[in-house]
Parts: structure tokens; sequence; C-alpha cells
């Protein structure tokens, strides 16, 4: 898979994440016999998680959604762990290399992470204990801290992402034209999600 197909892999995990807020008991005892080395023949969410039939297609989605999710997520798992990352210290290392060589705050790095419940301040502190980041008072402001990643911490980060890519590149047999559909099938979904429920 070539350079824009690994992105789009990565930015449907974001997507799909992004859209997640409690998932369904099911999920997690379903996901155990996944990996990613499974056959590239399509299997349909009902036989995955032994369920014939939906309420309607909305439902059937929300579950598929859910479902597929917590796949792309093992996956990112498998991956991170063998460099020692969670995948919200990978998220943070990689909003940090984004800013490089500029600082950011905890604020920033909160207000970008995708996963919005995760502690940035004690991601840092991890991150540090690693030499993976450097924290430092702020020269204009003293009551403020800024963060940079370290030359480690740009080295480890690079590895896995190189490891993530392999293995999304590998799990995910789409074509380009089909990771461009799902994106904006994906941005179609959450916009419509934010909209006023009175303007529906």
């Amino acid at each position: 898979m070539n350079f824009v197909n690994n992105h789009l892999v990565f930015y449907i995990y974001i997507s799909c994440t992004y859209i997640i807020l409690t998932p369904f008991p099911f999920v997690a005892a379903h996901m155990t016999s996944i990996s990613a080395t499974k056959s590239n023949q399509p299997m349909r969410i009902e036989d995955e998680i032994k369920q014939s039939t939906f309420k309607d297609s909305l439902q059937k989605t929300q579950v598929n959604l859910l479902f597929t999710a917590s796949w792309v997520s093992q996956l990112t798992n498998e991956a991170l762990k063998y460099h020692g990352l969670t995948p919200q210290q990978f998220n943070i290392l990689r909003i940090l290399r984004g800013q490089y060589p500029k600082p950011a705050s905890v604020k920033l790095l909160t207000a970008r992470m995708i996963d919005k419940m995760s502690n940035a301040s004690r991601l840092v502190d991890k991150l540090r204990d690693k030499n993976y980041v450097k924290r430092k008072v702020c020269a204009s402001d003293r009551r403020k801290v800024d963060i940079v990643i370290t030359q480690l911490g740009l080295d480890t980060l690079q590895h896995a992402i190189q490891d993530l890519e392999a293995r999304m590149s590998t799990a995910m047999n789409l074509t380009e034209e089909e990771f461009v559909q799902l994106n904006d099938l994906l941005d179609k979904l959450r916009a419509s999600g934010d909209a006023d429920p009175g303007s529906v």
C-alpha cells in the first residue's frame, strides 16, 4: 500500500475512535479471536457477533462501527506494545512531532488528543520518564510549562509509525478509492451527529 493509503488507514482509525462513546459489552468478548493475520475473506458483522438480525440498518451500522473500531484498536495496541507505547502516548508523540521544534502546552495536547478523557499531564510524565519528551518552564510565562519531543522520542515514534502502518496495510484490504469513500462517509456521519436535533 502506498503512502497515501497508509495515512488514510490511520485517519480511519481516528474517525472510528472519535465516534465511539461507550463500547457494547459483546465487543470485547468477540475481539479476542481477531488478529492482523486474519483471512482477507470478508466476514459479515452478523457472523462476527453471532447475531442474525438487527432492528434496522441504523442499529447494524452502530454495532458494526463499534466492533470495527475495537478491531482497529486491538491492531493498534499490538503494534505499539512492541515499542512500549499506549495509543494515548503514541497520540501525544504525534502531536508533539507536528509541533516540533515549537513546544506544546498540556492544554494544546488535551485539545488535540483523540481520547478526550485521557489525562494529558500524566501521559507527558510517563513519556518524560522514558526520555521521549522534555518539560521546561515557558520563557515568556513562568506559570506555564512547555513540552518538546526529544530526538529519542522522534526516533521511537517513527519506528512505531512504520510498524503500525505495515500492520494496518495488511489488515485493511481496501483500495484507495474505497478508503476515500469510507472517510467521506465517516465525516458525513459525524457531521450529522453534531447537527441540532431540532433542525433534522
